[in-house]
């Protein structure tokens, strides 16, 4: 599962639903168009660097005017986009620090009855693993009341936005309301198009990294229906052609839980009925991401739920088209195709597909709905022992 920041101006928008009173620039020009009330202000360098404080790049109790400042110093120096929001005045000794963090065995909530800049040196800290189930039913009788409060808040929070870890330090309790005085915020890769579109914009690890992504990215930009695709490894031996719509997650999730996580090569989707063009287009990115894998075996997943209105034959076809371009190194590797798939014209599709893999003699399992996500995952994992 790949991690990726959010600015914080954008972690607590989500987190207040468009309450949120501070606002986000990133260039000078932006920040001269920007007009600011009376009242005084934070001014951070929003770009996920850990310790800001601690490095200067937090401004506390500005004027209107000492804010415009302090903001366009930090834009000519280390910082990429500001936030500036309104300063609150608390007793100090009222700060608190949690983080949540989403395991394998549960989410691990860390508390400490200190917050601020200096909470590393404390030593008040409490560690407490809240099951997936309990989380997921708002059982938190594990934790004390106090810090029961804050979760709460919290993992609504977490559910909505893909969040896979969540660092508050510090909060302060303000007669009965949680300020989040400064929010850290990490987002599992997957969930990132699910968020509104203006999100986008503040993910801080979104530079392009390999060649295949920025083909999707180029095809997504000219394209009605929608591409996105992740390399998390380039040398993993299992690579992911999945259809969107929810069950590419489910996918990704069947094969983490039969112990695949480390051979997951990338994660993507198509969707938004492509045409087949398009979709040997994407094909063609991924194939030749998985050509240039030096994993001894690979496997090729191609999976999706039961399509409402994605003519699936029209995109199997561009997918054995794509196959076509690269026929002679694909049979070179050692590989195996696994699909499983549904929609309008689920049976010829699937048939076509699966007499080009057998004729072109290149190993497959070939699945519909009947099939399971976990079936398909067991398969994988067979094939790769």
């Amino acid at each position: 599962m790949a991690r990726v920041i959010i600015s914080e101006y954008a972690a607590k928008s989500l987190l207040t639903g468009g309450a949120y009173q501070g606002v986000s620039v990133s260039s000078e020009q932006e920040l001269a168009e920007l007009s600011l009330g009376e009242g005084r202000y934070v001014v951070k360098a929003d770009n996920g660097t850990k310790k800001r404080g601690k490095q200067g790049l937090v401004k506390l109790d500005l004027t209107r005017e000492e804010a415009v400042v302090a903001a366009r110093d930090l834009l000519r120096s280390t910082a990429s986009r500001i936030l500036i929001e309104p300063f609150y005045l608390y007793d100090k000794a009222a700060e608190r620090y949690i983080s949540l963090e989403l395991t394998r065995a549960g989410v691990r909530v860390i508390t400490n009855n200190q917050g601020g800049v200096d909470v590393e040196s404390t030593e008040t800290v409490a560690t407490t693993v809240v099951s997936h189930q309990d989380f997921k039913t708002r059982s938190f009788y594990s934790l004390p009341t106090d810090v029961t409060k804050v979760v709460e808040g919290l993992a609504d929070f977490i559910n909505e936005t893909g969040a896979v870890f969540v660092e508050v330090n510090p909060y302060v309790d303000i007669g009965g309301d949680i300020l989040c005085v400064d929010f850290a915020v990490e987002i599992d890769s997957h969930y990132i198009n699910r968020l509104p579109t203006w999100v986008h914009d503040h993910v801080q690890q979104n530079k392009v990294g390999h060649e295949a992504e920025a083909a999707v990215a180029k095809l997504d930009d000219e394209s009605s229906a929608t591409f996105s695709l992740t390399m998390f490894d380039k040398d993993a031996a299992i690579f992911t052609l999945l259809s969107g719509g929810g069950a590419s997650l489910v996918t990704i999730d069947e094969l983490v839980s039969v112990g695949l996580q480390k051979d997951i090569a990338n994660y993507g989707e198509y969707s938004g009925a492509p045409t087949t063009d398009e979709t040997a287009r994407y094909t063609d990115a991924l194939i030749k991401a998985l050509l240039s894998s030096r994993a001894p075996k690979k496997a090729l997943v191609i999976a999706g739920g039961v399509a409402n209105f994605t003519d699936i034959h029209i995109t199997f076809q561009g997918i054995t088209d794509s196959f076509t371009k690269h026929l002679s190194v694909l049979q070179d590797q050692n590989l195996q195709v696994f699909v499983r798939r549904g929609g309008p014209n689920q049976t010829i599709a699937l048939s076509r597909l699966e007499h080009f893999l057998a004729e072109h003699d290149i190993s497959h399992q070939v699945h519909g709905p009947a099939k399971s996500f976990s079936f398909v995952a067991d398969q994988v994992k067979e094939y790769l022992s």
